[in-house]
């Protein structure tokens, strides 16, 4: 990942360059260069290099910024952990990948204390990094890095077993990064992001390096905004503060965002993915003057696509540009998908390839990658204009007496009833169907004026009959995954306990 060090050195030599802010803390990219120096010496000095692997258990703090260019470049292998697993779960996982060193935010040490007990580990504050080598003026000469040496040991959300790992090379990170900053910023569409812009990275770093947030800004030169640990209220007063024009986020998270504070997020331009992308969310967004675009890719293959518009589309109006990409992505350069077809319908299985995908797991492979291709998990289509739709997970399609039910599809049109904030469809065992579609709502809605909602939809084939939910439950809190989403498989142990 050389190449964006050298970026740094050769396009922002001074103090014209832009801008990282975390806290009070105001830094430059060259000035940024001189700390991550310092810390790849640091690390050198520490024996670590080609072939360690240094955890890093930290909020988007400027440190984790600093770690996820330091520890590549010092040869080592970067594991940035997802801090919203269990304690059991990342103590598992410590002790797979067996780290030679970790680096631990100090407000996490409580609740970790156990997992990091009798390891190396240094205790970081959000700005360790700067308060140790922020006036360092040395030098690395980064020749004894290859672009084939692995980078990164990027970890799956665990949302179908315990989080398997995925190793990455410089190579292979330095073309996913270029592919995400070359759709967001070269071609057409909603959420552009340009080096005049502001860019908040509120995706954690641990998830796809914040969907690319830890390097495409100093990669076009756009000022970066780190927020620490994510409170909703205090994200929208920095959004304001910093005045922030772009930001990257899942549904459920931007829901939280838009409900803090509805001042100085107009004109605010958000990239979203992860989950679908409701018609409720689409139209908030616009109400309040703002604009997205959407984004599919995980750690199991990084980038695969990102919302954008063709010549002949670019003149519609927004509304109508963000109805195409609320539900479909462009794919990304170099990249491939096809469908193995479910039956005689016009939707199936997702196989992705590109030339950053690896050709296994780190840790537990399952088979996904094969002759070049990934098997993703998901459910979609190819549109007419070659746009790749995604339905839903295979793991939530619902199988009813034969037919197949995209339980997202459903929960899209559930999320526009009026006081509708969470939603989940689900599959039950049902001895004559083989499973029956449930509905999962959050409390304070009625749910059969709900399912008079969704059988008018069905008389308006709008939706099948047989898509409609048998049941609904109301319940008062969602269990959620690592990644901000609604985990179905705790949500059906739940209701069958209800």
């Amino acid at each position: 990942m050389g190449i964006t060090i050298d970026r740094i050195w050769a396009h922002y030599p001074s103090e014209k360059s832009g801008e990282i802010t975390y806290d009070d803390i105001k830094i430059n990219y060259s000035e940024a260069c001189g700390i991550i120096n310092g810390v790849v010496k640091f690390l050198n000095k520490k024996e670590i290099g080609k072939d360690s692997i240094v955890t890093v258990i930290d909020y988007n703090t400027l440190d984790h910024y600093i770690l996820h260019n330091a520890i590549p470049m010092s040869g080592a292998i970067i594991n940035s952990m997802n801090i919203r697993l269990t304690a059991s779960n990342i103590k598992k996982i410590i002790e797979e990948i067996d780290p030679d060193l970790i680096f631990i935010n100090q407000d996490l040490l409580d609740s970790l204390s156990d997992v990091i007990e009798g390891r190396e580990s240094i205790v970081i504050d959000g700005r360790w990094s700067y308060t140790n080598f922020k006036n360092n003026s040395d030098t690395v000469n980064y020749d004894y890095l290859d672009e084939n040496q692995p980078a990164q040991l990027l970890l799956t959300a665990g949302t179908t077993g315990h989080p398997k790992g995925v190793l990455y090379s410089h190579k292979q990170v330095i073309e996913a990064i270029w592919s995400i900053s070359s759709l967001l910023s070269s071609y057409e569409g909603p959420a552009k992001l340009t080096n005049s812009d502001n860019a908040m990275a509120i995706v954690p770093m641990h998830n796809m390096f914040g969907w690319g947030m830890v390097y495409i800004p100093q990669l076009i030169g756009c000022d970066l905004i780190l927020g620490g640990k994510f409170n909703p209220v205090n994200t929208v007063k920095t959004i304001e503060k910093s005045k922030v024009t772009w930001i990257n986020a899942v549904p459920p998270i931007a829901n939280l965002i838009l409900s803090a504070n509805h001042n100085g997020l107009s004109g605010i331009k958000i990239l979203l993915g992860g989950s679908y992308i409701s018609e409720k969310l689409k139209k908030q967004i616009l109400d309040m003057h703002m604009e997205f675009a959407s984004i599919y890719g995980s750690s199991d293959g990084l980038i695969a696509g990102i919302g954008r518009v063709n010549r002949s589309e670019s003149v519609k109006p927004l509304e109508e540009i963000e109805e195409i990409i609320r539900n479909s992505v462009n794919l990304a350069p170099f990249a491939s998908v096809r469908i193995e077809k479910l039956g005689g319908s016009d939707y199936g299985k997702i196989y992705f390839k590109a030339p950053w995908l690896p050709d296994k797991y780190y840790l537990y492979d399952r088979g996904n990658y094969k002759k070049g291709w990934f098997h993703t998990g998901d459910i979609g289509k190819i549109t007419q204009d070659g746009r790749l739709t995604i339905m839903d997970r295979e793991d939530d399609l619902i199988k009813s007496g034969g037919e197949w039910i995209p339980s997202a599809t459903v929960e899209n049109f559930i999320l526009n009833f009026p006081g509708m904030t969470q939603c989940a469809v689900i599959g039950l065992e049902d001895p004559k169907w083989e499973e029956k579609p449930v509905a999962v709502i959050n409390n304070g809605v009625d749910k059969y004026k709900l399912l008079d909602y969704l059988n008018s939809l069905s008389d308006e084939k709008k939706i099948e009959k047989w898509w409609v939910p048998e049941e609904v439950f109301n319940i008062d809190e969602f269990p959620m995954t690592g990644d901000g989403k609604i985990d179905k498989n705790q949500l059906k142990l739940i209701i069958l306990n209800k």
